[in-house]
């Protein structure tokens, strides 16, 4: 870069040599005064004039002007030989000047193609305060080795025309043509609005000087090809400029203001500004060739370029450029390179302390380098550019840059380096310079596309600058590659703008193998489906949207030249098989799948919309999942049905999720249950009601619980029992007294029965008749064990019973041997310790029945239930037998001896006889407990026809697997195939005959024969817990009792496959339904026992109408405070129920007898010792004085209670001979 500096200074040197002034020359000089002038209104010379002081002129005139001669004086005429002929032409060596001077309106018309005025030779000439203006031909020419000084003059409105007959040959110098070695020097003029072809205001060529100081060079135009609107300098000519204003020249071809070729030129402290060019290169100037120009102190703003290259200055051959405290702003070529400079070829550019602001380009938008050119920019600024590419400079080929203590800021690019873009080889070296605050799409700061860079010696000074592509430091793209396999297969073409995506990831690298940020396009047939760009670590994440047709489709992925750079990346491919509709889409169109949405669902995929989703499930697609409390018997199923027990099934994984419908089926159910509808039992679980499973107790512990509810029951049944007894034989006791009133005084023994006398039958009937006022234990018993039965059956509805719950646990205990709602017997079965084993197995007939018997579990438990109140039979006779043997052996005891008692044979009454009789204890305990394990037996025969039907046959692609009736008591057995068939038709068609039919109607047919007999002894004995509680017209109501047992049975049974609201919906209606049956017809023989009955019902009815409150309404949940508090209320109704009805037996209960027996008891002991003390003797003194006072009590109620008989009996006696004699008289 050293000889390009001194060139300069050598041109410098020369142009301040030749605006020195002229030397003075020794004699003195000629003054001339000038004037010529042209027509107005025709082209021609009006009028010329030249005089002349102090010396005589050499001059050739124009031969248009030998007419005016006589207007000419001093001078001489003489023949210059110029090449073109002038108007007036001086030369020789003679000096003269030209006091303001006058040349106007002259025009050329086919002469004085030379110009106006012409300097040849060796003249010494200055023209001073001249007016040349308005004239079509050049107004001053200096040539050879003429000096022409021109000060304080104006040339104005001047053009150089074509000569005539030639209309393209270009004329230079508008105003001025300097040329062949001559002198030109101007100062204090004005050079404004000349035209020419070449050189709008100035022509310099051939080894010329030109100097310009202190003058106004505007408006002037160059409008042929060779440009220069102000001046055109050409050959080796040197040009000085200091202090001047170049402002609004324009060209058309090249230069707007200046054209520079092959010279030197400098300009000092002066400013071109807003000069335009219409084509080619350089706004302001075009600097070409060998020229050396050196601008200091200068400005060079607001110069457009419409053409090629370069705003403000363009330089190319091996010119060289020095700029020196100069500044470059708002310089423009909107559409081509180098806003302010343009650089080309081997053109050199040195600036220091410059500022390039402002300016704009499509590249570079300051400077704009190219081929080999070189630049050294030092101490200088660079802000405010604009440009596509390289928002400050521009770098490309084999340039050489260097930046030395610069500042590239505030500058931008459209597209690529917003401070600066170098491509090819180009070479930049930054020293001590910062590149900051610029903004781009790629590379705020720099791109670099160029091979020639090192990253490392270029991040310290690029900081801070914006990019939507790598803020700081941009590099050029090198390839692209696909992350993944190149073929994608089984891609699903779907509907949607979020649905068929198909996720791609790319990996962008850049020269030196780093990572690019830039957009890349991703082709299908040519055609862009999308552009995505990459991140700072280089990967491209693309999400693509292909709709397609089903076949193989080949995908490019090209990066796109958005950065100004088109390095040729070869595009990555992936080749895509497109399938047709999987499972959960339907066919929306010939190239594209919808999946069915949230609340559709599709197993069909050819089908061609959506199926809604059933109600109380959930669908996404492929998949259906039943809500809570529903279940489905396959994952390609549509067919919902509700748990018998909502609690049991809960979905805790999507069926979709499940590729084997048995998992499916095991997902759906909580811990404890499995198979159809969840409701099988799971190993170490016992089945407590319909579809619901309790964990089993240890065997221990319910051993134990079975073995106390069991004596609690046969405790139970045996109260009802001796109740009953002693009821029948209180009748028969009041009979017989009642027969001895009347005359018979025969002693009446149960062996004599039923053959009674007729008063004693009189006494009966009389008896049964009458309205009694005391209720027997037996008849309020009854309907409290009804109401207890019928409560456990309520307790089977799955309802959160909240506090009602502990009297549902409570009957459950002690009706254990009855029920198993509390404790479930398959935990003591043998098949319940193997049934794990079935409960992984898959579903199949006998699943639940796989065990170590031969018996499946279900129909253990009913053959247990059917024999359990044969087994309650034996176990009371059993205990009656060993009873009687205890009183025998006791009899014998008191009789051998030790103890003669004169009493004893009186101590065998009425009861001891009839309790001692096994018929009629055989009797009594039969009916009592069938009374009492009729609903058992109910239930067991009815449930082996507890069927449910869940799946309806169906047609692929759907699946059912539990399709068909299934048994409620194995769900995984259907009804009437397999082992069920062989117990119902055993077991199940018979029982339900007996039970529900037979034995109902054979209890209607034998009491409506009996109904003369319901009121004997023999009849109160062996059957009167049939008939005793009711009134002797309603005898028949205990077949109503077993029917209506049988039916609330029979709607707990087969309504609990359907919703629990209709179920205890049903239940409610049933148990109003027989509370009005009982308020209508009143069938209790007691007021108090038809109390209690109706209020059980009204208790039942309440307890299972508010359990329908509990159950939700629609999206309506019961409130927790209103479930405690209804369950708070029906807990104290029922409680307050039993309350009342153990009051009322507690009443009824014989105390006085009681602790007779008891002290007959203690006396026989305190006898039997053989040594009795003193204190025994007193203690049984004292019962016996006690014994004699109870006596004497109840002889004496016992005479009242004879004596109302007895007037009951008379009473009934008159009335039947009334009506026997209106009998006899009304016979023929």
């Amino acid at each position: 870069m050293q000889p390009a500096a001194a060139a300069a200074a050598a041109a410098a040197a020369a142009c301040a040599a030749a605006a020195a002034p002229a030397p003075t020359p020794e004699a003195p000089a000629v003054q001339c005064k000038l004037s010529i002038s042209g027509h107005v209104i025709k082209p021609g010379i009006a009028g010329a004039s030249l005089h002349c002081e102090g010396g005589l002129l050499n001059v050739t005139l124009h031969p248009a002007l030998e007419q005016l001669q006589s207007s000419f004086t001093e001078v001489s005429l003489t023949d210059c030989q110029l090449y073109q002929p002038c108007l007036v032409a001086l030369c020789g060596d003679a000096r003269v000047v030209f006091e303001a001077p006058s040349v106007t309106g002259v025009p050329l018309q086919g002469f004085a193609e030379g110009g106006a005025l012409c300097f040849a030779g060796s003249v010494v000439a200055e023209v001073t305060n001249g007016n040349l203006a308005g004239n079509s031909l050049k107004p001053l020419v200096v040539m050879q080795q003429a000096t022409l000084t021109v000060g304080n003059s104006s040339l104005t409105h001047n053009y150089a025309l074509p000569a005539q007959g030639s209309n393209t040959q270009e004329q230079p110098g508008g105003a001025l043509m300097a040329y062949d070695s001559a002198t030109l020097l101007l100062q204090q003029s004005l050079l404004h609005n000349n035209s020419a072809g070449v050189g709008g205001a100035l022509l310099a060529g051939q080894q010329t000087r030109v100097s310009i100081r202190g003058c106004n060079i505007s408006m002037n135009v160059a409008n042929g090809q060779g440009g220069g609107g102000c001046m055109y300098v050409d050959a080796e000519a040197q040009l000085g400029i200091a202090d001047t204003v170049l402002v609004g020249n324009r060209a058309t071809s090249a230069g707007g203001c200046f054209a520079l070729y092959g010279n030197s030129a400098t300009s000092t402290k002066s400013t071109i500004s807003s000069s335009y060019l219409a084509s080619g290169n350089g706004g302001a100037l075009m600097i070409g060739d060998t020229a050396a120009v050196n601008i200091t102190g200068s400005t060079i703003s607001n110069n457009s370029n419409q053409g090629c290259c370069g705003g403000g200055l363009a330089a190319f051959g091996s010119a060289g450029i020095v700029l020196q405290d100069t500044s470059l702003q708002g310089n423009a070529v909107p559409s081509r390179q180098g806003g302010a400079v343009y650089l080309n070829e081997k053109a050199r550019l040195t600036a220091t302390g410059c500022f390039m602001t402002a300016n704009h380009a499509e590249e570079g938008g300051a400077v704009f380098s190219k081929g080999a050119a070189t630049s050294v920019l030092s101490y200088s600024r660079f802000s405010g550019n604009t440009a596509k590419h390289g928002g400050a400079l521009s770098l490309q080929d084999r340039t050489e840059t260097q930046l030395q203590s610069v500042l590239v800021a505030d500058n931008s690019a459209a597209l690529s380096g917003g401070g600066i873009a170098t491509s090819g080889r180009a070479e930049l070296q930054v020293v001590n310079s910062s590149i900051t605050k610029n903004t781009a799409r790629f590379g705020g700061g720099v791109m670099l596309s160029s091979v020639n860079f090192t990253v490392a010696q270029l991040e310290p000074s690029v900081v801070h600058n914006t990019a939507v592509y790598s803020p700081n430091v941009a590099v050029a793209t090198l390839r692209i590659v696909l992350l993944g396999s190149p073929i994608m297969s089984g891609f699903v073409s779907r509907l949607g703008s979020d649905a068929g995506m198909l996720p791609v990831t790319l990996n962008v690298t850049s020269l030196h193998e780093l990572p690019c940020e830039v957009d890349v396009a991703a082709q299908l047939d040519g055609a862009n489906i999308m552009v995505n760009r990459s991140g700072a670590d280089g990967l491209v994440h693309m999400n693509l949207k292909l709709r397609q047709p089903p076949g193989v489709y080949t995908l490019q992925f090209r990066v796109l030249s958005t950065a100004g750079v088109d390095n040729d990346v070869t595009p990555a491919n992936l080749s895509v098989e497109v399938v047709p509709c999987p499972l959960g889409d339907v066919i929306a169109a010939p190239d594209a799948c919808l999946t069915c949405p949230v609340g559709y669902y599709s197993f069909n995929p050819s089908a061609s919309a959506c199926s809604p989703c059933p109600a109380s499930a959930e669908c996404k697609g492929s998949s259906i999942w039943p809500g809570p409390g529903f279940w489905l018997s396959s994952r390609r199923s549509n067919q919902l049905h509700r748990c018998l027990n909502p609690a049991a099934c809960s979905l805790s994984v999507p069926a979709a999720a499940h590729t084997d419908d048995q998992q499916c089926k095991q997902a759906q159910c909580e811990q404890g249950y499995w198979g159809n509808l969840c409701a099988v039992c799971a190993a170490g679980y016992g089945r407590s009601h319909t579809g619901s499973c309790s964990r089993c107790m240890p065997w221990p512990t319910l051993l134990a619980l079975y073995v106390l509810a069991g004596i609690a029951m046969l405790a139970l049944i045996k109260l009802v029992c001796h109740f009953t007894l002693n009821a029948a034989i209180r009748i028969q006791s009041s009979a017989s007294s009642t027969a001895a009133a009347a005359g018979d005084g025969s002693e009446v023994r149960v062996g004599s029965l039923p053959c009674l006398a007729p008063a004693i039958q009189r006494a009966s009937v009389h008896a049964a008749a009458a309205p009694q006022q005391q209720v027997l234990p037996s008849e309020l018993l009854k309907p409290l064990i009804l109401y207890m039965q019928y409560m456990l059956i309520i307790g089977t509805l799955n309802i959160e019973w909240q506090a009602v719950w502990p009297l549902f646990k409570a009957l459950g205990w002690l009706w254990a041997p009855t029920s198993s709602h509390t404790l479930s017997i398959e935990c003591l079965l043998p098949s319940s310790s193997s049934s794990s084993s079935s409960s992984s197995s898959s579903s199949s007939s006998s699943s639940s029945s796989s065990s170590s018997t031969s018996v499946p579990l279900p129909v253990q438990k009913l053959l247990l239930a059917l024999v359990m109140q044969l087994v309650v039979l034996l176990v009371l006779l059993a205990l009656q037998g060993l009873q009687a043997v205890a009183k025998s052996l006791y009899q014998q005891y008191m009789s051998s001896g030790w103890h003669v008692r004169a009493q004893s044979a009186a101590d065998q009454d009425i009861a001891d006889d009839s309790v001692s009789n096994i018929g009629i204890q055989l009797s009594q305990l039969s009916l009592v407990v069938l009374f009492f394990f009729w609903p058992m037996l109910s239930r067991t025969v009815l449930s082996m026809f507890a069927c449910m039907r869940l799946d309806d046959p169906v047609q692929p692609p759907l699946i059912a697997n539990a399709v068909g009736l299934w048994w409620e008591l194995d769900m995984d057995q259907q009804c009437l195939a397999g082992y069920h068939l062989t117990w119902a038709l055993a077991v199940g068609v018979p029982g339900v005959l007996l039970v529900c039919i037979v034995l109902p109607a054979a209890l209607a047919v034998f009491i409506w024969r009996n109904r003369t007999h319901t009121d004997d002894s023999y009849f109160q004995l062996h059957y009167g817990f049939l008939v005793r509680s009711y009134r002797k017209d309603r005898a028949w109501f205990e077949a109503v009792v077993c029917f209506q047992t049988s039916g609330i049975v029979a709607v707990s049974t087969f309504t609990a496959h359907t919703q629990i609201y209709h179920q205890a919906l049903a239940l409610t209606g049933t148990f109003a339904l027989m509370g009005l049956l009982l308020a209508v017809l009143r069938p209790h023989s007691t007021i108090a026992a038809g109390h209690v009955a109706l209020q059980s019902m009204v208790c039942l009815t309440l307890t299972s109408y508010v359990a329908l409150t509990f159950l939700p309404y629609g999206s309506t949940q019961p409130s927790p405070a209103y479930a405690k508090t209804a369950g708070a209320l029906l807990l104290f109704l029922n409680v307050v129920f039993v309350a009342s009805v153990v009051w009322k037996l507690a009443r009824l209960v014989q105390w006085q007898q009681l602790w007779q027996h008891v002290s007959k008891l203690y006396n026989r002991c305190c006898c039997q010792s053989s040594c009795s003390s003193s204190s025994n003797g007193i203690v049984s003194a004292w019962l016996t004085s006690l014994q004699i006072s109870l006596d004497k009590q109840h002889a004496s109620r016992r005479a009242i209670e004879l004596r109302n008989k007895d007037s009951h009996c008379r009473a009934a006696e008159s009335g039947r001979q009334t009506a026997g004699s209106a009998t006899a008289g009304v016979q023929p």
